[in-house]
């Protein structure tokens, strides 16, 4: 959990891909076994474990990037960052304390990253794309200028539904 949780901090695309390549190897296996559930460590150990099931956190949290922000308390405002890695696209529905957060990423070749989703009622959400693939973004039809912090660059959601673009 730390090292992921470092390597996903460092917010760098080949880390991203490095830590999809460990789910894929250290937990295949388990997925695959009889006992379909996490295990202690990758080799075995207790075939029933709650240590073996941060992947779902961090599939949640890092790939499809929906959680609250590190450090600061349920402020009603989310933090959208998607870390894909080497995947082409990534689809799914974040459960929250605030409801159910549905989102999907899909590219469109190297340049282009097509996006959707929904926030509740009540919240903000802090749109977080990489820098290098968000100098031009849209959001429900309209350009939007972001706020460059860091290696990427930020927008702000509002409650509802939302899609968008980002490309180079």
């Amino acid at each position: 959990y730390y090292v992921m949780k470092q390597m996903y901090a460092r917010d760098r695309p080949e880390l991203d891909t490095r830590i999809l390549g460990m789910f894929r190897q250290g937990w295949d296996p388990m997925a695959k076994s009889a006992w379909q559930c996490s295990w202690e460590a990758f080799q075995g150990g207790s075939k029933a474990h709650i240590y073996g099931m941060y992947p779902g956190f961090f599939l949640s949290s890092y790939v499809l990037g929906v959680r609250w922000q590190d450090g600061i308390p349920l402020n009603r405002e989310l933090l959208i960052e998607p870390h894909l890695g080497d995947l082409n696209q990534a689809e799914g529905t974040v459960m929250t304390e605030a409801g159910p957060i549905p989102i999907s990423w899909q590219r469109a070749g190297n340049d282009v990253l097509n996006f959707k989703g929904r926030i509740p009622a009540g919240l903000t959400a802090e749109l977080s794309l990489p820098a290098a693939s968000a100098k031009n973004v849209t959001v429900n039809g309209r350009s939007v200028k972001g706020r460059p912090i860091g290696r990427r660059i930020h927008v702000t959601l509002h409650p509802g539904d939302f899609s968008g673009t980002a490309s180079e």
